[in-house]
């Protein structure tokens, strides 16, 4: 019986020593890997610079990919903005004389928003696989941008 008892005393300081272990590791010291890293990234792109600000502002200082695709969706966002701002500009000016000649035109004009809201939306969904996957693409000028700072 005293040998059972000793073992019994050994398994439980075996346990108690990697529950010491585990309990030394602060949390906020632990980082997301894998597959949940790589999904916060591609969330990133969602709704491109409020969540991409959301998961840099969250996201530890360790985790660069995350950081760095969460970066490049909010560089990406206000892209996006000041192009649509643009061409909203383009289509007032323009609308106001297309709308005398009419016509063929005015097909133009869709023919182009489509392309300004549907370019975007593909890129958009394939920045999105690319961080899933787990590749760390760049855009041209906003990805080193982004790698520059995270």
């Amino acid at each position: 019986m005293a040998k059972k008892s000793g073992e019994k005393a050994e398994k439980e300081e075996k346990t108690e020593k990697v529950d010491v272990k585990k309990a030394e590791t602060p949390a906020s010291a632990q980082q997301i890997t894998g597959r949940q890293g790589n999904a916060m990234a591609a969330i990133a792109y969602l709704l491109t610079f409020i969540t991409g600000a959301i998961i840099y502002l969250v996201t530890d200082k360790k985790d660069k990919y995350t950081r760095f695709h969460a970066l490049q969706a909010v560089l990406y966002g206000i892209v996006l903005i000041i192009v649509i701002f643009i061409a909203v500009v383009i289509d007032i000016v323009l609308g106001i004389g297309l709308s005398m000649v009419a016509g063929p035109l005015s097909c133009i004009c869709c023919v182009g928003w489509i392309l300004i809201v549907g370019a975007p939306l593909v890129l958009t969904l394939y920045l999105m696989y690319q961080a899933y996957s787990g590749v760390m693409f760049k855009l041209p000028v906003l990805g080193d941008f982004a790698e520059k700072h995270v």
